[in-house]
This record gives C-alpha cells, sequence and structure tokens, in this order.
C-alpha cells in the first residue's frame, strides 16, 4: 500500500498542501500572540500608571532654595484631590496576577509611588492643620 501511494495523486494537491501550512501558521501566530498581549497590555498599564502619577507629581511639587530641594505643594495637591483618588482607585484595580507580571523595576515603581501617593492623601485629610504625619 505504500507503494501505491507514493506514485499516485491521493487527492491533496501541492498547492492545498501549502495552503494548509499558511493557514497553520496564522493560527499558531495567533495562539503566540494571544498568550503574550496579556504581558504587554499588563506592561503598559504599569507604565500608563507611572506616567500619570510623574504628570500629578509635575504639578505638585516646586524647587525651592535654587533648586537644591523640592517640597510637596500641598494646597495644589488639595486642589487636585479627585485626580489623586482616581490615581489610586486606578491602582486598586491592578490585580495581582498582572502585578506579578510586571518587571521587577515596575513593580518596585508601582509600590513606591503608591506608598508616596497614600502619604500625600493621608497629610492631605488633615491639611493645613498638621504639623507631623
Amino acid at each position: 500500500m505504500s507503494g501505491k501511494l507514493r506514485g499516485q495523486n491521493c487527492g491533496i494537491s501541492r498547492l492545498h498542501l501549502i495552503a494548509m501550512s499558511i493557514r497553520l501558521q496564522q493560527w499558531l501566530a495567533v495562539l503566540l500572540l494571544s498568550c503574550w498581549h496579556p504581558l504587554l497590555f499588563a506592561s503598559e498599564k504599569a507604565n500608563r500608571l507611572a506616567n500619570s502619577w510623574s504628570m500629578l507629581l509635575e504639578s505638585w511639587v516646586v524647587t525651592v532654595e535654587e533648586g537644591a530641594v523640592s517640597r510637596v505643594d500641598y494646597a495644589a495637591a488639595q486642589e487636585d484631590s479627585v485626580d489623586l483618588k482616581q490615581w489610586l482607585a486606578a491602582c486598586a484595580q491592578v490585580s495581582e496576577s498582572a502585578f506579578n507580571q510586571w518587571s521587577v523595576p515596575q513593580r518596585q515603581a508601582f509600590l513606591i509611588n503608591l506608598y508616596n501617593a497614600a502619604m500625600i492623601q493621608k497629610i492631605l485629610q488633615r491639611y493645613p492643620d498638621i504639623d507631623s504625619v
């Protein structure tokens, strides 16, 4: 029977085999992209959170003493307290699995930024009548 298959047309043309091979490659590409997409999205979300935090800080941090010292302008931060609450709410939406997919520097930056934002929020709850945290 194997000799018969070798010498005869099995009903599948070479063109059909090539088309099937191309479809298989396309399906594999889709499968690979679907596996990597959450990682790309997770990293993108980490970057988006870091960028939005940086934008908030740009409007709140002032330099004094010829740029030698920087301070938070809590009055400006209080005016933007809704933005701060929204940023903290966005951070709360980060799942543990998404967090674990981020790079170590992204996780560290996220936690440091989250701590700083929580401290600013805590200060704003008592501002301007606050001497220390």
